[in-house]
C-alpha cells in the first residue's frame, strides 16, 4: 500500500517530495537523522525550528556510490526547506562543495514535486574557516547559490 503525503498538513519537506519518493519514508522527525556531531554545529537555540530532517547522503548512497552527495536536508520553521552540508571549509574544497550541490539537485530530480524547492543551500564547516572573506572562492560559491556560515548555523543565517 502506497503511503500518501497530505500536502496541506506536510511539513515542507514531505510537501516538496514526491508521494512515491522512497525519500519520504526516510524522513525523520525534528533533527534525528542528523549525526549526533552535526545537531551540535545548529544553535541551541535553533534546534526546535526543524520539524524534520532527511539524511540525503545516507539515502542516496546506494543510488550513487561513488558520486558526491550532499548531506541533509530539513524542513525549517514550518516554512521552507533548507539543504546543509558539513563539511572541512578551505579553499580547496569549495569545488568540491559546488559539485555536491549540483549532484544532489539532479540526485533529486526524481524525487522532488514541480513545486518543491529547496530555500537555502548551507555550508557550515566542520573546523575552522580558512576561506579569507575576500577570496574568489567565496564570490564562487555566492555565484553557486552556496552559504557559508562557519562553524555554527544560527538564526541571522536562515531567512
Amino acid at each position: 500500500m502506497k503511503r500518501r503525503v497530505d500536502v496541506v498538513t506536510a511539513t515542507p519537506l514531505k510537501a516538496s517530495l514526491h508521494e512515491q519518493s522512497k525519500l519520504v519514508r526516510l524522513i525523520e522527525k525534528g533533527l534525528a537523522a542528523l549525526l549526533e556531531i552535526d545537531r551540535t554545529r545548529i544553535a541551541g537555540d535553533l534546534r526546535s525550528r526543524f520539524q524534520d530532517s532527511l539524511n540525503l547522503d545516507d539515502a542516496l548512497r546506494a543510488d550513487y556510490q561513488n558520486a558526491n552527495r550532499w548531506d541533509y536536508l530539513l524542513s525549517y520553521n514550518g516554512a521552507f526547506v533548507l539543504a546543509i552540508e558539513v563539511h572541512t571549509a578551505n579553499t580547496s574544497e569549495v569545488s568540491v562543495l559546488i559539485k555536491k550541490k549540483r549532484a544532489a539537485e539532479i540526485q533529486l530530480q526524481g524525487h522532488l514535486r514541480p513545486t518543491g524547492q529547496i530555500k537555502k543551500w548551507i555550508w557550515i564547516s566542520s573546523g575552522a574557516v580558512t576561506i579569507p572573506q575576500l577570496d574568489r572562492a567565496r564570490a564562487r560559491l555566492a555565484q553557486e547559490g552556496i552559504t557559508l556560515v562557519g562553524r555554527e548555523l544560527t538564526a541571522k543565517h536562515v531567512p
